[in-house]
């Protein structure tokens, strides 16, 4: 009857020659004549008994030696085949959890002997973990990715990045202060005002309020700017003082003492695709200060389409009250629309 089946591999067979070794019961390692790669290349008999890979024999000295787990006794009968070639080559067939023994002392393997889970082990000891989303150490705390003198290139990450300590240029960090906190986004919308609360927090010691294209509801208005008390009341007195330049050359200036409000800015207009006022307002420290400051910086498109910088500053007259709140409005109509957010820097 013809042969049904899968056709003969190509590879060899050679039984080596080890006619030179002694057997006495204390001798474990024998020379095999010959370099070999992997156990896994050897089919040895012992008295008999085929001898499993790693488990009863691994190599020795770079694949020249093999090494029994346990002395074959005096006279034992012992002969040895190697493998090579495709012959039972392991990329033919399906692992189906069995190890794949990578090195030539047989102890860095490949196995995935638990579903859906690959494990890599290296000396002996397992390594890694590759799972369904997630590649992992197998013990906490314990594998490097890359060294001190062989580091990869860039990283990218669309989540968030844990450490305990973060290394910059050099210096460690185990946390990073005096940061910039953003504490909340007011949109104005047809609003009669903007009031933003919570200035009287010594968790901050600075606070930093940016506008962006607050525009009015009215032609050629001017900005005002009002601090509040912790019962939320207008200060009610000022001094301040503002200078400005628009990109015609033309200055801009404007002071108060004993001022109910404070002034920021004028001419502001709002027709079509004009973009109203854009800036930081600064608040300095104004839960430790006795005279709560202001400092701003403001781009202004005017009334006839020309842009002007102005800067100033301002404070509260004569008053030992801490600010906890600051409100923006125009001196006529409406804040038709802008955005308005504060952020804290924290205190170290």
């Amino acid at each position: 009857m013809a042969y049904v089946g899968q056709g003969i591999k190509n590879g060899t067979f050679s039984v080596l020659d080890t006619s030179g070794n002694t057997y006495n019961g204390s001798n474990v390692t024998f020379d095999l004549g010959t370099h070999v790669s992997s156990p896994a290349q050897l089919l040895v008999s012992h008295d008999g008994v085929i001898q499993k890979p790693v488990t009863d024999y691994t190599l020795a000295s770079g694949g020249t030696q093999i090494t029994f787990t346990t002395a074959p006794a005096s006279g034992a009968s012992i002969f040895i085949t190697e493998i090579s070639g495709a012959v039972g080559a392991p990329m033919n067939r399906d692992l189906n959890g069995d190890e794949l023994i990578l090195d030539v002392d047989g102890d860095t393997s490949i196995t995935s002997d638990t579903d859906d889970q690959i494990d890599v082990r290296v000396s002996g000891q397992d390594q890694i973990t590759i799972k369904d989303g997630a590649i992992s150490p197998v013990t906490d705390n314990d594998v490097d990715l890359g060294t001190s003198s062989l580091e990869y290139k860039d990283g990218y990450f669309d989540g968030t990045l844990h450490c305990d300590v973060l290394d910059l240029a050099g210096t460690e960090h185990t946390a990073i202060s005096s940061q910039w906190a953003l504490i909340s986004t007011t949109t104005a919308s047809n609003s009669a005002k903007v009031e933003v609360r919570g200035l009287n927090d010594s968790d901050y010691h600075q606070f930093l309020l940016i506008l962006d294209r607050v525009i009015p509801a009215t032609d050629d208005v001017s900005m005002r700017i009002l601090l509040e008390n912790s019962a939320n009341n207008n200060f009610g007195a000022y001094n301040f003082a503002i200078l400005g330049y628009d990109d015609g050359g033309d200055e801009q200036r404007g002071n108060g003492g004993n001022a109910s409000v404070i002034t920021a800015c004028g001419g502001i207009g709002s027709d079509s695709g004009e973009e109203g006022v854009s800036g930081n307002i600064i608040i300095d420290n104004p839960s430790a200060q006795s005279i709560p400051t202001i400092q701003f910086h403001l781009t202004v498109m005017d009334k006839d389409g020309d842009i002007r910088v102005v800067v100033g500053s301002g404070q509260v007259k004569d008053d030992s009250e801490d600010a906890n709140g600051m409100q923006l409005d125009f001196t006529s109509g409406n804040i038709e629309s802008g955005t308005f957010k504060l952020y804290g820097l924290k205190a170290s």
